[in-house]
């Protein structure tokens, strides 16, 4: 009896951990919807968190505000991803989301992790 009791809390004990996510906080900036751009910490998160909100502060000590994707016109991880703000039709539904940038030229590349979906733009118009 003793024994379960010991099992059953060790479980729970063990659950509790893992309840507590780390942060990946990376330098980056974001850009306003102005066009100014403001520098600082973005927080490196999965794809699909990533194609709906920017988690930015400025400094380690700074409080973490979230952006959504129409607060911003896109964040730039320093030496890595490039999120650009755009309306896109998803199941007949227009959604503004953060694509990821992947490739820029006469068609430009985006990738949606919201959906693991590939955009290609080209005309203002979408293809995936």
């Amino acid at each position: 009896m003793v024994r379960n009791v010991i099992k059953l809390s060790s479980f729970f004990l063990l659950l509790n951990f893992g309840g507590y996510a780390q942060n990946d906080w990376q330098e980056g900036f974001i850009v306003e919807n102005s066009g100014d751009s403001i520098a600082g910490l973005i927080d490196y998160r999965s794809p699909k968190s990533n194609s709906n909100l920017c988690y930015f502060k400025k400094n380690k000590h700074d409080v973490v505000k979230t952006y959504s994707p129409k607060e911003i016109k896109g964040y730039v991880y320093i030496n890595g991803k490039h999120y650009v703000s755009k309306i896109i039709n998803i199941k007949d539904f227009d959604r503004t989301v953060f694509l990821e940038y992947l490739v820029k030229g006469k068609a430009d590349v985006y990738y949606l992790g919201d959906d693991n979906k590939y955009y290609l733009e080209k005309d203002n118009s979408y293809i995936y």
